[in-house]
């Protein structure tokens, strides 16, 4: 019995052993080499998805400017007009930031012309509004007019009134061209990144955070990198 116990005793310790090794090899689904594809497609796609989330904010800003215009659209038809049209075009720029986030070639060109149909809607919105202060008499002015008549010192806040409201429809086009083209031109300038992810990422990896909506990172950490 002796020599028995003494034959199976080195065969446990080596199948401990093994099993132990067997346990240690396990490193999970992912080799090194998917990890690192991982790590660059995360770097890789790091400017479209802070592009996605510019697009995100001006999205749901100009939807909740929609819903403050809209009311005012019962009584102005102007502001009807804006109302609508900075709800189509909010909705149009997180459409074109899904689009951008699933690495799809229109997303960036979408997103431009979205920003150029604002500049538009806003270029409109102010040079209508200054030519119908300049030329019909909000009740603001027409109020002003008929006390200048009592005092001729009135005269010169109607045309206070009138100056600083071209002034300031007359800023917000300038505004409008500068920021909106300069986003424009941001959103554009995103199809060259997009195409060289497109071409620099293996497949799974695109299908991947194409499914995700999100980086790679968070599966390199879970994955101990």
């Amino acid at each position: 019995m002796t020599a028995t116990l003494s034959h199976d005793l080195p065969t446990d310790e080596f199948s401990t052993a093994h099993d132990r090794s067997s346990v240690s090899s396990v490193d999970g689904p992912l080799s090194s080499g998917h990890l690192n594809q991982l790590d660059e497609a995360n770097r890789s796609a790091a400017k479209l998805r802070r592009a996605a989330g510019v697009a995100a904010v001006s999205g749901w800003s100009l939807v909740v400017f929609s819903v403050l215009a809209l009311p005012f659209g019962f009584f102005d038809v102007l502001s009807l007009f804006l109302g609508l049209a900075l709800a189509a075009i909010g909705c149009n720029e997180l459409r074109g930031r899904r689009l951008l986030l699933e690495f799809n070639l229109s997303g960036p060109g979408i997103l431009g012309q979205n920003q150029l149909t604002l500049m538009g809607v806003l270029v409109v919105y102010g040079a209508w509004s200054i030519f119908t202060t300049l030329t019909d008499p909000t009740p603001v002015t027409l109020e002003l007019q008929k006390m200048a008549e009592v005092d001729a010192s009135i005269g010169a806040l109607t045309d206070l009134y009138t100056n600083l409201t071209v002034a300031i429809y007359g800023v917000v086009i300038i505004c409008s061209v500068i920021f909106q083209g300069s986003h424009a031109i941001y959103y554009f300038s995103r199809l060259r990144h997009l195409k060289n992810h497109l071409e620099k990422t293996p497949a799974w990896v695109l299908e991947l955070q194409r499914m995700t909506h999100v980086t790679a990172r968070p599966l390199c950490k879970a994955s101990g990198r």
